[in-house]
């Protein structure tokens, strides 16, 4: 997946049949990245850092502990400790990195601090190279080496530095003998950061187990067994390697034969008390229905429908400031700024009163449009079966501008012109997909969660079934992994890449179709608690569709590849390619992954927990 590069943590060992027995001093570099200047900061590498760098000392090694490493100091601290190795080839060596890190044609590089990330030349020059780590203790000829890169974290870099659609660390597959591998989770999956807690769960897992005298791979094994229970199953570790004698080397050994200094004595452990959050209440009430949001900050509380004439008790609210806002059909919005005091109750009250509707045909109110951009009023809601609307062709400015945030070089602006479809409200659910296809592969269950782990062939699969189903023309033939698309079918197919920018923005130009911001709109990654949610709990954008920011990655019918410069009418994308476009963002990506012109791909084969998708029909 293009948009995000992540990097599997992985555990290189070294390992000989006689070293066991031979005398040498055992040093680790232990190196906690976090704060960094160019991406997203992290907040747990420097916990893991001091408390592997804790554990090891224990265990008998000498430690260099090294937080927040700038590039030319990092390349200065690596060769320093691959100096002491070389010293003596009995010696041992440990290497621990927590930080961000990112795989660039093929090859892996660990992120200092101060890493450019304004192109991906860039990014190669100013990070540390895994296979130049990898060759400086191949050259320190001592016998034992232990490497650990726990650098997958959940803030991808910016979008000009993204051009791979490979998630994780690049496949090492020239594996010397006694090399043993473990990877913290499968290939393709993502690895949890662990926010909220000390330590990512990888690392809680291994300072569980570090001071195991199992032998290794008895410890790795328990290892992967923790991970995967410290995750709910969603990240399983493994393993890759020449396996010779790692299961009889344990890193707990009782010391080395160097003379160390005595363990301080254990502190009592505490005695915690319950936590006590005061609070108070709000109470909410309207003239007009609408959809009620609360938020703190840039956080959504909550949100909900409200009646209209209701009043509405929300009771236990941590003292503070909050925003509620009401969002009133047609786009209309009304905010009052409210403090909850501890057993207190406060009031919001909203007087919008919304006009009379006059008898005879409903017109739609004309969008704001700008010279760019002219969209179609907001379609009426005329369903072509339950849970479709009708988008109303026009004329848009596809992609992005210059000055966008996050922009990224494939997103250039050109006009499109797009016909009349049906879309669906929301993303194919779980609870649809298994009553058709009489299976549910997704990570996380719940009927009105959106299906994912779906291929793109999954998708076209589904659109003919349902197109079956209901007495309608498939829109798709397929011999084998060759699809063709009939036009002229009345069935349903997955939306072309222009046609779901052009229903995502809803007449917009900002970045996303709610604005500046996406969270009122889109589960991702600040406040979608590292998974799906049941569609349409979010806010829908103005022409009544849900989810189109956030919560799964959607399929699109076009091959991926450049935009024409010129002006199109209802494009298909490239005619032939190696990937599917993708687009909306998910619940594992962050905020600039879900803009409206944001473009992703990946192998129409490929299936994961963040990859969904939603239909279309043509507009009969």
């Amino acid at each position: 997946m293009n948009k995000r590069t992540m990097v599997w943590p992985v555990l290189f060992l070294a390992l000989t049949m006689t070293v066991w027995a031979q005398t040498g001093s055992r040093y680790a570099l232990v190196i906690g990245n976090g704060n960094y200047s160019n991406v997203g900061k992290l907040a747990n590498p420097e916990n893991d850092a001091r408390d592997v760098a804790a554990a090891l000392q224990r265990l008998g090694y000498q430690v260099d502990l090294r937080i927040n490493l700038a590039y030319l100091p990092m390349i200065d601290a690596v060769d320093a400790y691959t100096a002491k190795l070389s010293a003596r080839p009995q010696n041992e060596g440990f290497f621990w990195f927590a930080g961000h890190g990112i795989q660039i044609r093929d090859e892996n590089y660990l992120l200092p601090v101060d890493v450019t990330v304004t192109s991906e030349s860039r990014v190669q020059g100013t990070s540390y190279s895994l296979n130049r780590l990898l060759g400086a203790f191949d050259e320190a000829h001592n016998k034992v080496n232990i490497v650990i890169v726990d650098a997958c974290r959940n803030n991808p870099l910016p979008a000009t530095t993204r051009r791979s659609s490979t998630r994780g660390l690049a496949v090492i597959n020239d594996v010397p003998a006694d090399l043993f591998v473990m990877f913290s989770t499968a290939p393709g999956e993502t690895a949890i950061d662990g926010q909220g807690k000390r330590n990512s769960p990888f690392a809680e897992a291994f300072l569980k187990n570090i001071e195991s005298k199992e032998g290794l791979l008895y410890m790795a094994a328990d290892v992967m067994r923790d991970t995967a229970t410290l995750t709910e199953n969603m990240q399983q570790p493994f393993f890759r390697g020449s396996i010779v004698s790692e299961k009889y080397y344990s890193l707990n050994r009782g010391g080395t034969p160097q003379a160390q200094a005595a363990p301080p004595a254990p502190r009592p452990a505490p005695q915690w008390g319950e936590e006590v959050i005061e609070t108070g209440n709000l109470t909410v009430s309207t003239i007009t229905a609408g959809t009620l949001e609360i938020r703190q900050g840039s956080e959504v509380i909550g949100s909900r429908s409200i009646s209209a004439g209701a009043r509405l008790p929300i009771n236990n609210l941590a003292v503070g400031t909050y925003t509620v806002r009401i969002r009133y059909s047609g786009g209309r919005t009304e905010e009052k700024t409210i403090t909850v005091k501890k057993d207190g109750t406060v009031a919001a009250a909203f007087d919008y009163q919304a006009p009379a509707v006059a008898s005879g045909p409903t017109v739609s109110p004309p969008l704001a449009v700008t010279p760019q951009q002219t969209p179609a009023s907001r379609p009426p809601e005329r369903p072509v079966s339950d849970g479709f609307v009708r988008i109303n062709g026009g004329t848009f400015m596809m992609g992005s501008p210059a000055s966008e945030v996050g922009r990224d070089s494939d997103e250039v602006q050109h006009q499109v012109t797009v016909s009349s479809f049906y879309m669906g409200k929301y993303e194919v659910t779980q609870k649809e997909y298994a009553a058709l296809m009489g299976t549910n592969p997704s990570n996380f269950k719940g009927d009105n969660l959106p299906v994912e782990k779906v291929s793109w062939f999954n998708a076209v699969e589904y659109c003919n079934a349902r197109s079956r189903k209901e007495g309608l023309t498939p829109a798709y033939t397929v011999s084998g992994t060759n699809v063709t698309w009939n036009r002229s079918a009345n069935g349903y197919r997955l939306p072309t890449e222009a046609e779901w920018e052009y229903a995502c923005r809803a007449g917009t130009t900002t970045p996303y179709s709610s604005g500046s911001s996406v969270d009122a709109a889109g589960w991702y990654w600040n406040n979608s608690g590292r998974k799906t949610h049941p569609v349409g709990t979010k806010q829908a954008n103005a022409w009544g569709l849900y989810d189109l920011h956030g919560n799964v990655w959607e399929w699109c019918w076009d091959w991926y590849g450049g935009y024409s410069s010129g002006s199109q009418t209802d494009p298909v994308g490239a005619s032939s390619g190696t990937n599917r476009v993708v687009r909306g963002g998910s619940w594992d990506y962050d905020g600039q992954n879900l803009r409206s012109a944001l473009r992703n791909n990946d192998t129409p084969s490929i299936r994961y927990n963040f990859l969904g998708f939603r239909l279309a029909r043509p507009g009969l």
